[in-house]
């Protein structure tokens, strides 16, 4: 049995949109006019990276023996590599993994073995890549049961929040918390972002119950101290504006390396803490989590580049940033 395109959508968590293209199925986390906002801009590898499918899985309980998933995956971030991560009963099945030919594109197919009776399956989609369904096809007559989610979240931040540099997608920050917490989040992450208030003037067409926004290193590393201040102000307010019921929750960057070593080339960064801080005056129902704790200021925490949390501190981070989350969301 071939599912079809609106028993695909009815199981989709962390997309804006599922649509046909050609004869792939889609997994979008933007909907068309934040893409189109992207395609205009100055940054093409920015519009790239909004169809690499950060934080997108299927999830469903069915009676199949088997499942077969196929996709087509093009170049979304650079890496080329790609892992969809499957899990029954939220064991490890197995993977569809691959490489992506410069300049192409790469065809994985995978088929499980689920077992006998009624389980749930999870499909983790890759942060980094741009990958569509090719087919995904159960045992004929099978049942197909979506997974009801406690929370609609969205989730707005730079490339730590679409998951660099993790190898497995089910283990950036953001994907674990949406795991924790039981939510469908929608991750808008993007690699080298930062406060953009037009982008927080489109909306999702939904009201989640929250928000969380975490950007401020590549603002650091790229603007003024006023510059800063104007920015995250009006992201804030634009996203207040659209969601009026939603809790805003801003989180400070986490402890990185690299701002040591460039702090005496930058403005201090407390200030930006501060700036983020004074938005709790300004923006209604807002809350700050302070990020610098929330990984441990250790490099074995790090990818080598000393600014992306490997698989490890991506632990630590979620970790603590659930707790801080069920503290203000319950």
């Amino acid at each position: 049995m071939r599912l079809s395109l609106e028993q695909i959508q009815s199981i989709a968590c962390g997309t804006a949109r599922v649509e046909q293209v050609g004869d792939l199925i889609g997994l979008l986390r933007f909907t068309k006019e934040q893409e189109e906002l992207y395609r205009e801009s100055s940054w093409p590898s920015f519009y790239k990276r909004t169809f690499s499918t950060a934080g997108v899985t299927l999830e469903f309980d069915t009676d199949s023996e088997e499942l077969t998933l196929a996709v087509q995956v093009s170049e979304g971030c650079g890496y080329r590599w790609f892992v969809h991560s499957v899990f029954v009963d939220d064991k490890r099945a197995g993977e569809v993994i691959g490489f992506i030919p410069e300049g192409g594109v790469a065809s994985a197919k995978g088929v499980f073995a689920l077992g006998k009776g009624m389980k749930r399956v999870r499909i983790v989609f890759p942060w980094n890549e741009c990958s569509r369904i090719a087919a995904l096809e159960l045992d004929d007559g099978a049942k197909l049961i979506p997974v009801a989610k406690k929370r609609k979240m969205l989730i707005f931040g730079d490339s730590i929040t679409q998951g660099y540099t993790t190898w497995l997608p089910e283990n950036s920050y953001a994907s674990r918390i949406s795991r924790w917490l039981d939510a469908d989040m929608i991750n808008k992450g993007i690699g080298g972002e930062a406060y953009w208030p037009e982008l927080a003037s489109l909306a999702d067409g939904f009201e989640p119950e929250s928000i969380l926004v975490a950007y401020g290193a590549n603002d650091w590393n790229a603007r003024t101290e006023e510059e800063f201040a104007a920015k995250s102000r009006a992201f804030c307010l634009g996203l207040r504006k659209l969601y009026p019921h939603a809790k805003i929750l801003v989180l400070t960057p986490i402890w990185m390396k690299t701002r040591e070593e460039k702090k005496q080339e930058r403005w201090p960064f407390e200030n930006l803490v501060s700036h983020l801080k004074e938005l709790e005056h300004f923006v209604e129902n807002l809350t700050v989590i302070e990020g610098t704790d929330l990984v441990p200021c250790d490099l074995a925490c790090f990818a080598e580049d000393h600014v992306h949390p490997n698989d490890v501190g991506f632990g630590y981070y979620a970790q603590a940033l659930s707790v801080e989350l069920e503290k203000i969301l319950n």
